[in-house]
């Protein structure tokens, strides 16, 4: 037991927590992708595309109005792609991990020089090359803005040309499943019928042998076929290296169809092979208003969070910029949705303090939370970290979700959202008493006939467990008005109590309850009607020092509290030994070794 100090010092950094939800930017179902379906081992299914609106039905195997919605018996576990863009512009076909229902909203129609067209939310960044972060809002564009569009231009490298290498051929007069060559000499009267296999596979097929390329070679034209082991048709040799000369047996294996297929398709990396072509520039005609339109989002897989839609290049792109002004932030970000992309080039100006970079960490596990709360520790005590930012719980969720699902002998998901909800007021409790500012972003969920109030996309209802545990809950939303034909610039705003049928507030009451509804600014601005001094503020921080040095007698303490870290014992119903095996499984980028 301890006792709470209800004494709030004046101009002393306030510690509060928020969830704050909204959208994804949206694009127009209508929007055509050049998706492509593969199998898991890679081998390509379909490559036609097709509407945005399909793909979200195809994707979740909904049925689809109209022709074609039956399912193929080989596409039950199809893996999607769509095409993406490097940071040098080539354009890649990149994993697709999601495809979200944003709802029905309104929209705005960009149209370019060259005859493109795309219907997209007016905070939906699109690609350009005139700004250093690459990528601005839909209605933030100008007549004569320059962006770019993927128009099917081969690319060709600065420094070389391309140039296509053949595999070598060997002319042999027997193989059993050897493609036939015929040679033909009109002019003198004979022909003579020939084996043809690439010298890869007979370096192969040698070896196998426990023979030397010559010494097959000559069997092979002798006709001596007996005993020696051959590849049947469906097998192909691949390099190693990738080096189509380099036909050594080190360099070889042999693969089927569909596995060399996926070798070629990804890289050794993991990380999905560069395409042929590239982003080429496109100016804007027009930027008007369209009306509502049904919109979905797409979750592209790391590190290029951004995909290719009726030939724009759009990025799919969270609402973290605002939690980015809380004063040094720590964001704990789903690499898979790679919010942090939004903040990596914010201007100095829009830090609460100058040159204070937030820091970013990586989740890529269920147990990497715990483990980066626990290394937040030593930051938050040195004084380099005051805010957490968890972005998104959503994405959290779902990962915690297919945790306990996997784990299970036989599906029952009322237990995995009780394990979930058990999971998440022990995360909500721990996080809260680390002695920083905490945020909770969230995606939003739309009011629906089985629920009238929109609010934070949390699944298993514990929507209202959880923001029962926060000071603030601001709906995030975007704000455009027209004036006679003029789209006004855009308005980011924060709903600080009920708007329509979606639910915010606070629970801490005085000036809390004074807040302007919608709030437009920063957590400078929050904190200004809050009454407190932002520059007082400012000066009030400790000065960061290395993590685990001393503070002088009297210093402010940063970390008062140290929050109790996860182990498995609270983990729900997971098993000690999962939880163990979860941790030991853990291969995140973030935390740095203190």
């Amino acid at each position: 037991m301890r006792e709470i100090n209800l004494d709030q010092p004046a101009n002393v950094m306030p510690k509060n927590t928020f969830l704050v939800y909204g959208d994804s930017r949206c694009i127009s179902g209508d929007a055509f992708i050049r998706y492509q379906v593969r199998t898991p081992e890679g081998e390509l299914q379909n490559s036609k595309g097709g509407t945005l609106s399909r793909l979200f039905h195809r994707f979740h195997r909904l049925k689809h109005p109209g022709k074609g919605s039956y399912q193929r018996k080989q596409t039950l576990d199809a893996v999607f792609w769509a095409p993406s863009m490097t940071e040098g512009g080539r354009i890649f076909q990149n994993k697709i991990l999601d495809v979200l229902d944003s709802g029905e909203r309104e929209c705005v129609r960009v149209r370019t020089v060259g005859g493109l067209e795309l219907i997209c939310t007016p905070d939906h960044p699109i690609a350009t090359s005139e700004t250093a972060f690459g990528f601005v809002h839909a209605a933030e564009l100008k007549v004569g803005s320059t962006i770019l569009t993927h128009k099917n231009v081969w690319w060709t490298p600065e420094l070389e040309e391309r140039e296509r290498v053949n595999r070598p051929e060997i002319m042999v007069k027997h193989h059993p499943v050897a493609a036939t060559k015929v040679v033909r000499d009109m002019a003198r009267g004979y022909e003579n019928v020939y084996k043809r296999i690439t010298r890869a596979r007979a370096v192969y097929e040698a070896h196998w042998n426990g023979l030397t390329l010559e010494a097959y070679i000559t069997r092979l034209n002798d006709g001596e076929l007996d005993g020696l082991k051959f590849l049947s048709r469906d097998v192909d040799v691949h390099h190693k290296d990738e080096n189509k000369l380099n036909d050594v047996p080190e360099n070889l294996v042999a693969l089927s169809h569909a596995e060399h297929s996926r070798e070629h398709f990804v890289l050794p990396n993991g990380r999905p092979r560069c395409g042929s072509h590239i982003a080429v520039d496109d100016v804007v005609s027009s930027v008007e208003p369209a009306g509502k339109h049904q919109t979905y989002d797409i979750k592209m897989a790391a590190p290029f969070h951004n995909f290719v839609a009726d030939d724009f290049v759009v990025h799919n792109s969270g609402k973290t910029t605002w939690a980015a002004t809380f004063p040094r932030p720590l964001f704990l970000s789903d690499v898979t949705e790679g919010g942090w992309d939004s903040i990596a080039n914010m201007d100095d100006d829009q830090l609460f303090e100058p040159g204070v970079k937030p820091i970013v960490w990586g989740i890529e596990q269920m147990a990497d939370m715990a483990l980066a709360r626990s290394k937040a520790l030593a930051l938050i005590a040195s004084g380099r970290i005051q805010s957490l930012v968890i972005d998104s719980l959503s994405f959290y969720c779902d990962l915690y979700l297919n945790f306990l699902i996997g784990m299970q002998a036989k599906k029952d998901m009322r237990s995995a959202y009780g394990d979930l909800g058990n999971h998440l007021r022990d995360l909500r409790v721990q996080t809260h008493a680390l002695q920083a500012n905490v945020v909770w972003l969230c995606l939003a969920k739309h009011p629906g006939e089985d629920n009238p109030v929109g609010g934070p996309m949390i699944p298993g209802q514990q929507a209202d467990k959880f923001m029962a545990g926060v000071h603030y809950i601001f709906h995030s939303r975007v704000h455009q008005e027209k004036r006679g034909q003029e789209l006004l610039p855009p308005v980011f705003e924060m709903r600080t109590k009920k708007y329509l049928n979606y639910i915010a507030g606070n629970r801490l009451g005085g000036r809390a309850a004074d807040l302007p509804d919608p709030l437009v600014g920063d957590y400078s601005t929050l904190m200004q009607y809050l009454g407190y001094d932002p520059d007082e503020l400012r000066a009030s921080l400790p000065p960061i020092m290395a993590p685990g040095t001393a503070r002088p007698a009297g210093a402010v303490q940063a970390a008062a509290v140290a929050a109790k870290p996860v182990t498995p014992s609270t983990l729900g119903a997971i098993s000690r030994n999962a939880a163990a095996a979860a941790a030991r499984k853990t291969t995140a980028v973030v935390p740095p070794k203190s």
